[in-house]
């Protein structure tokens, strides 16, 4: 078992070494095409639809960024309860989706929930990024005190109260906090639930890494360069991270 073990991880880091090596190889011809899109994303050609959350204004720079997809534009009952919990503890949310049927539209104006609807590309990372530069756009990001990432890949509970979801909307001061981290490939926070502080989004570097990232890629992009590329920049610049539920500590148990 052991060695079956060690063979697999030796074929992944390999195959994972060809990969960068071939991207690396492909990079000078790439270049010209990558300038391209991403000046498409800064004129936010991939936004097709926008509207603001309600009390966007009167929230004292609190924010959440939810990256939502259903194929048919549903809006699943428990993302539902996550987005009236959040609304009810004060949080105002934009919702990022690639589509959003006449039911999901009709539930988010009854309920006082933004939305951004964009054209599906670059998963969860390519969605914050258009939200991001959305709100560069309308003036609205310089405001900001506090920003909270989501994504739908991780389902609530029924019960949010009685878990660690009130302290990680509570959460204050200069760290940036997930729920959970993790150490494979380098060491980041798992986004499917950042909360960082101005002292982070105010920042130079944060609005640089939106504009930079490659916002077309698939799940390679949005894990190497997005969810764990964001990590190190933070640790770059000496920025506290901190996991509600360290791995360290569930492998413990």
């Amino acid at each position: 078992m052991g060695i079956k073990l060690r063979l697999k991880q030796e074929l992944r880091r390999g195959m994972q070494q060809c990969h960068a090596r071939w991207h690396r190889s492909l990079a000078p011809f790439c270049l010209p095409r990558e300038r391209e899109k991403l000046a498409a994303i800064h004129a936010l050609a991939r936004v097709q639809e926008s509207k603001l959350p309600v009390d966007l204004k009167h929230a004292a720079g609190k924010l959440v960024l939810f990256s939502h997809y259903h194929p048919r534009g549903w809006l699943q009952r428990c993302i539902r309860r996550e987005l009236i919990d959040l609304r009810a503890r004060g949080w105002p949310v934009l919702l990022l989706s690639g589509d959003l049927d006449s039911d999901a539209l009709s539930w988010c104006e009854n309920n006082g929930i933004g939305w951004l609807r964009r054209r599906n590309e670059g998963r969860d990372f390519g969605a914050f990024q258009d939200g991001w530069l959305w709100l560069q756009h309308h003036s609205l990001a310089p405001g900001l005190q506090q920003l909270i990432l989501l994504n739908d890949s991780v389902y609530p509970v029924t019960d949010l109260e009685a878990t660690s979801w009130p302290s990680f909307l509570d959460h204050q001061g200069d760290e940036v906090l997930g729920f959970s981290d993790c150490f494979q490939n380098g060491y980041h926070l798992q986004s499917y639930g950042l909360h960082l502080p101005a002292a982070v989004i105010q920042q130079p570097w944060w609005d640089s890494f939106w504009r930079a990232y490659r916002g077309w890629g698939g799940t390679y992009v949005a894990i190497r360069e997005g969810e764990i590329g964001l990590s190190q920049l933070l640790l770059n610049q000496g920025v506290e991270m901190r996991a509600l539920h360290p791995v360290s500590c569930l492998r413990a148990k």
